[in-house]
């Protein structure tokens, strides 16, 4: 039975074996990840599945999962990574499989679907990918097996695969929603009855859920981004720029592979047209493509040119079917003429972007596919030869006669398999994958007479990004002294610290006990305690600001970036206090270096008159012992404030919402003074020559009133707007007059969408207009800081 089989899909074994050779010589030396947000997502969700911590951001689990027994297994990142670069080799070998099974749809000639196997399998993006833990290896192999999961459906109604493949994808990346539309559309052709309404509602429901997902969640900087250009979609700017970034990767894929990707969507859509066999198969890939490039586009439209022209990430993993359908459409001679068009439309454009070179050309991960046709050709040679070089192909394939369809195709294949290997030893090495880190620097600025010897792998990637997830480490020994070091990333409070490097913020400890009490018996091993201590001072500046200066004095402080547990860090926690001592307002801010014994970190203090300094550990309201400072007026001494004339609009809004003081605001939202408000009912007591100063958060103009009379503006200067008062002793209130800011109107939204405002009597359109501001249809005054009373005299 498994000799039948396998005789039955020999050709299927055969590409299979193929491709596992290929990546596995492309594969060795990999060692660490080089994108840390994308790859250490994927394995921290990898290891959440296997019980472990998983660090970094989270994206979406699909591949994550896949990834989970290795995490089990190998839980060091040294040995996991590589293993999830060999699993990559199996998963990315079955790609050519499929499309060689799907390529039955169009011919039925063994060697021509072979042959469109390997070039489709060769595209140099797909075997980059392999080398990486990013979810495209799912996603490429993913798709091509959701299309013969539709295939199947098409032929006999069995939609078992198609469920799952349209519940994978998703999990795997967001982009993979736009999917579902295509699906939805195909369901509807192919099904009836309750199967149709039943798989249709529930691909509705999917997309509804994933599009409410991205509208409405905060806590995803992508999300969030990709929510603004959707808005941007009902303005005749944005709606250009989605073209314009939308042609521009149009015109790279179709560089990117030599014109396939453009004759893949000419036959496709004669295929449907002519409603050819399983023309439905078809369908949905052209659907598919069209979608996954507009959501490209859609999220790089806000560069307003093709700046990312060569940014192709976005739509590779749907490429390798298009490529599939203009390689059956060569192949099969329904393109005559393209050769000629194709280099004059190659030209031209290379021709525009060589005349201003793009900074990423070369450099980002995005843009590797395209290292044959622009870092070697055109970085190295000049414009006109790159046309005359690749016309001299064209003309050589015109030549060869009958058979130079063939050819082509095989000199597509060395074309691609060049690259794959062009950016295998080139590219990775531009992104610190290859080459020797500065560990020998480092540890020879300690000692410069030092010989350094690094055990281990000397290509361990020693970038910040990286060596905070996974922590890499690397021993060092010292030759003449048989000295042994540990070069780490990590705080370790336990082993004898002998130096750390502020720049990289690595830490060099002793590696033996040897080493250790070498160092301590000569004072050089920093010296650690059991309690946290410090002192503190503040400067005033001249422009105003205030300069505080802490020192340590007992353990380490620990920065937010340099541990893996951030409950452990230490931050700068300040507690606004106004006159009854009570905490108005909490702050935190982050410490960019950890600080160690002895050492000093200085920062500028928020312009607050009574406030606690205190050094806290992360989502604690707890101080660190010993690190409390109360700061008032700037000086570090308990003092009598003097009446108060100071007014803040944050006590008055946030954090006193029951007291009179909050209803002392008339027409103001948050900070902001409307076109029209009104603060009732101030105690001020001033004596003559005093001046009311208003400082914003921006430039605004506006007229103040004090009792219904307009004060008179004496000095304006950027944010602050000094008015002359008048003395006066009794309870005053303030109104502003100012221009208006309307975020709806400035945005250029249609119309009919004005009702969505923070002040409409239909929540679902006021919680719309808080989730989405640039949405709100409510007019804005200046945005106000601080109101208060000056001696004129001491100005």
């Amino acid at each position: 039975m498994v000799a039948k089989w396998c005789k039955e899909h020999k050709w299927e074994l055969r590409l299979y074996g193929l491709f596992l050779l290929v990546y596995a010589l492309l594969l060795p030396g990999e060692r660490a990840p080089i994108i840390y947000p994308d790859e250490s997502g994927y394995i921290g969700w990898a290891r959440i599945f296997a019980g472990q911590i998983g660090d970094g951001q989270i994206y979406f689990p699909g591949y994550g999962i896949l990834l989970a027994p290795l995490a089990a297994i190998f839980p060091d990142i040294e040995q996991f990574y590589p293993a999830i670069l060999v699993l990559n080799g199996f998963l990315c070998s079955l790609l050519p499989v499929g499309i060689y099974s799907l390529t039955d749809l169009f011919t039925k000639n063994e060697k021509t679907r072979v042959l469109i196997s390997v070039v489709t399998g060769l595209y140099p993006t797909l075997l980059m990918y392999a080398n990486l833990s990013m979810c495209e290896n799912l996603l490429s192999v993913g798709f091509v097996f959701l299309v013969l999961s539709v295939r199947k459906m098409n032929q006999t109604g069995k939609f078992w695969g198609v469920l799952f493949w349209s519940v994978v994808l998703p999990l795997t990346h967001t982009r993979a929603f736009v999917l579902l539309p295509a699906l939805a559309v195909l369901i509807w052709l192919r099904t009836k009855g309750k199967v149709r309404w039943t798989l249709l509602g529930a691909a509705v429901l999917v997309f509804l859920a994933g599009l409410g997902y991205l509208l409405f969640n905060d806590s995803s900087v992508n999300t969030a981004h990709l929510r603004n250009q959707l808005l941007e979609l009902f303005t005749v700017k944005g709606i250009c720029n989605l073209i314009t970034v939308w042609m521009s990767q149009q015109l790279y894929l179709i560089m990117a592979t030599f014109g396939f990707y453009l004759f893949g969507w000419g036959y496709g859509v004669r295929y449907v047209v002519k409603q050819k066999r399983e023309w439905q198969t078809v369908l949905f890939m052209l659907l598919a493509v069209l979608l996954a490039g507009g959501l490209s586009a859609l999220y790089l439209s806000h560069h307003e040119r093709p700046i990312h022209l060569f940014y192709g990430r976005y739509n590779d993993y749907v490429t390798s079917v298009m490529l599939m359908l203009g390689l059956t459409a060569w192949v099969k001679k329904k393109e005559r003429y393209w050769l000629g068009i194709f280099w004059m439309l190659f030209t031209a454009v290379a021709w525009i972007l060589y005349r201003e070179p793009l900074a990423r050309i070369g450099v980002s991960i995005n843009n590797a596919m395209s290292a044959f046709l622009y870092r070697i050709v055109l970085r190295e040679f000049d414009i006109l030869l790159a046309s005359a070089f690749f016309f001299g192909i064209a003309v050589l394939l015109l030549l060869l006669g009958k058979k130079r369809r063939e050819i082509s195709l095989l000199l597509l294949c060395g074309i691609y398999l060049f690259t794959g290997i062009l950016i295998d030893q080139t590219h990775f090495e531009m992104n610190d994958r290859y080459g020797e880190p500065d560990h020998i620097a480092v540890i020879e600025s300690y000692d410069p007479k030092a010989k350094v010897q690094i055990e281990g792998d000397p290509y361990l990637i020693w970038i910040y990004n990286a060596s905070m997830v996974y922590a890499p480490e690397i021993t060092l020994s010292q030759e003449e002294e048989g000295q042994k070091f540990l070069l780490s990333k990590v705080w370790y409070p336990e082993k004898p610290l002998l130096s750390s490097d502020r720049r990289m913020d690595m830490y060099l400890y002793a590696k033996d006990e040897t080493t250790a009490r070498w160092y301590q018996d000569r004072g050089m091993l920093l010296s650690q305690q059991e309690h946290f201590s410090g002192s503190a001072s503040v400067k005033q500046e001249e422009d105003g600001e205030l300069l505080l200066t802490l020192t340590n004095t007992g353990d380490p402080w620990l920065c937010m970036k340099s541990i893996r547990d951030a409950s452990k860090a230490v931050r700068v926690g300040i507690r606004v206090l106004n006159v009854q001592n009570e905490t108005v307002d909490v702050l935190r801010i982050d410490l960019e270096e950890n600080v160690l014994f002895g050492e000093s970190v200085q920062m500028e203090l928020p312009d607050y008159e009574r406030m606690y300094v205190e050094l806290v550990r992360d989502f604690s309201d707890k101080a660190v012992e010993g690190t409390q400072f109360l700061l008032i007026d700037g000086k570090m001494e308990e003092k009598v404030l003097p009446k108060e004339k100071d007014l803040w609009f944050s006590m008055l809004t946030f954090y006193e919402p029951g007291g009179s003081a909050a209803q002392q605001l008339t027409g103001f939202y948050y900070q902001y003074a409307g076109p029209e408000a009104e603060i009732q009912n101030i105690k001020i007591d001033v004596e003559d020559e005093s001046v009311l100063r208003v400082e914003t958060e921006e430039k605004a103009e506006f007229r103040l009133f004090a009792n219904g009379e307009e004060l008179e503006l004496i000095k304006k200067a950027d944010t602050c707007y000094d008015f002359r008062l008048k003395s006066r002793e009794d309870i005053i209130s303030l109104q502003f007059k100012s221009k208006c800011y309307n975020p709806f109107r400035e945005s250029g939204l249609p119309s009919f969408l004005s009702f969505i405002s923070i002040d409409s009597r239909i929540k679902p359109a006021a919680w719309l207009a808080q989730k989405i501001p640039q949405w709100n249809n409510h007019d804005y005054g200046p945005a106000i800081r601080r109101i208060r009373v000056l001696d004129e005299r001491s100005e």
